[in-house]
């Protein structure tokens, strides 16, 4: 079994989970400031509404000098979504005032408060509404974990079934071609052609799968030329070792008439050009140079 230091399922699940990472954080990002502006555009509406339904109430009651029912009306704003902070100023000092003064970190409007009578419009002071921007943060942030969690939980979910999918398809054959690679040189000859669990159309696979088999035809038929010729060089190693034993040997020299050698040099030629690797054919030649000494013609 192939052991792999570092396999590509795995490297393949990080770069998906930090490429969806990187791009989840952009999107989430654009995704959070749009739900903050919108949230700022609804508060914005909703302090409209409250001008348009409250302002005139609220100027009658101070037109009559009702300071219980003013205070009440002010009270009731502040159950409107978001606002904070409702106050009446009049002639510059503040008069009546409910909630929590939050200063910049709000959304802050002025209406002026007047009244029509006998056809004098009368300025009777400001009434000030504050809405908290913490809400809307507050919010926008509860959506920012809900959004993290789901993506994470689906960015995992995903690599995890893309790991499943390329292991299916991709790697499970690649261990298989691994496999067949190394027995190709052990099992020689009876190495049988590579076949993949392979479905559907001629992809990349296939085409790895005819060329491991070409291989394969190419690595068996060499194999079997080699075995031949080896045969072949053993014939012909026997003939000259006799043609050697038969002549007579003299001072450690082997003394072979002409016609002899050329028949055993004949031989040698054959063995050289029968020969198809480098280490074979430097030994055939040295058995030539060697024979060639030791000739002497009678």
């Amino acid at each position: 079994m192939v052991i792999v230091k570092d396999p590509i399922g795995f490297r393949l699940i990080r770069n998906i989970i930090l490429v969806s990472t990187f791009f989840s954080i952009i999107m989430t990002g654009i995704q959070l400031f749009l739900d903050y502006k919108s949230e700022t555009d609804a508060m914005n509406e909703r302090l409209k509404q409250v001008k348009n339904s409250s302002l005139e109430s609220i100027s009658h009651t101070l037109w009559q000098s009702n300071n219980e029912l003013v205070k009440i009306q002010l009270k009731n704003l502040l159950s409107f979504n978001d606002i904070t902070y409702a106050a009446v100023k009049e002639e510059g000092s503040l008069t009546y005032s409910f909630g929590e003064d939050l200063g910049e970190d709000t959304l802050q409007k002025e209406y002026a408060l007047s009244y029509m009578y006998n056809g004098v419009r009368y300025e009777l002071g400001v009434l000030t509404l504050q809405a908290s921007l913490k809400l809307i943060r507050d919010r926008v942030f509860d959506r920012f974990i809900l959004i993290a969690i789901t993506q994470s939980i689906k960015t995992f979910i995903v690599a995890f079934l893309i790991l499943y999918i390329f292991s299916y398809m991709i790697t499970r054959h690649l261990y298989r071609v691994v496999d067949y690679a190394y027995s190709i040189g052990e099992k020689g000859l009876e190495q049988k052609p590579l076949v993949l669990d392979l479905n559907g159309k001629e992809d990349e696979l296939h085409l790895l799968e005819d060329a491991l088999n070409m291989l394969q035809k190419r690595v068996h038929s060499k194999l079997e030329k080699r075995q031949k010729e080896n045969l072949k060089l053993g014939e012909l190693n026997s003939i000259l070792e006799r043609r050697i034993i038969s002549k007579e040997v003299q001072d450690n020299q082997i003394i072979v008439d002409k016609d002899s050698f050329e028949e055993i040099q004949s031989i040698v030629q054959i063995m050289i050009e029968s020969s198809d690797t480098e280490l074979a054919e430097q030994d055939v030649k040295s058995l030539d140079i060697l024979l060639r000494r030791a000739v002497k013609e009678s």
